[in-house]
């Protein structure tokens, strides 16, 4: 679906596997912006045709983001990421991620991201956004690019992906 909140690509990871058997023993996280990270490195990163394609017209670095159970992320737009690349890594935990165009109010309307799991999705994080996760961790393969909101935006990343998509087809 492609809107202003979210395009999921329908481009499965090729490490999907291979990071979420690292980060199920991982015991080093880094605190980062209120999650925890395991850095993932470039060589990884580049055993995937997508990720080394994307990784050639925007740099960027890539992590796996863990919350852990019963943990929630409250609605917030991104101070620096204008656009990022999520992977969901298991798909056993019970969790949502919503989006909102409305300002912070009592109630109001949201679209869920239904993460299939290890399928890469561009995430416009500039929307107002928020995640929950309950009964078990949650692992989320991310990228975070070198270029901020005022250089790479959601627009501009889903131009470079049309670039990319017609180069993957071809290979």
């Amino acid at each position: 679906m492609t809107d202003t909140y979210f395009l999921q690509t329908k481009i499965q990871s090729k490490i999907k596997d291979k990071l979420l058997f690292k980060a199920e023993s991982f015991n080093q996280w880094i605190d980062y912006f209120n999650f925890k990270l395991m850095p993932v490195d470039l060589e990884t990163v580049k055993e995937d045709n997508f990720l080394n394609k994307l990784n050639n017209l925007h740099p960027f670095q890539a992590g796996v983001l863990l919350l852990p159970p019963m943990t929630y992320y409250d609605w917030h737009v991104d101070d620096e990421r204008g656009v990022c690349v999520n992977a969901l890594l298991n798909e056993d935990s019970k969790s949502f991620c919503c989006f909102s165009g409305e300002s912070i109010k009592v109630s109001g309307s949201f679209q869920e991201l239904q993460y299939i799991t290890g399928e890469y999705v561009i995430f416009n994080n500039q929307i107002r956004h928020t995640v929950f996760n309950f009964d078990k961790k949650r692992y989320l393969f991310t990228v975070e690019f070198n270029e901020n909101k005022n250089v790479l935006n959601y627009d501009r990343l889903l131009e470079t992906f049309q670039i990319i998509k017609n180069k993957y087809a071809q290979s």
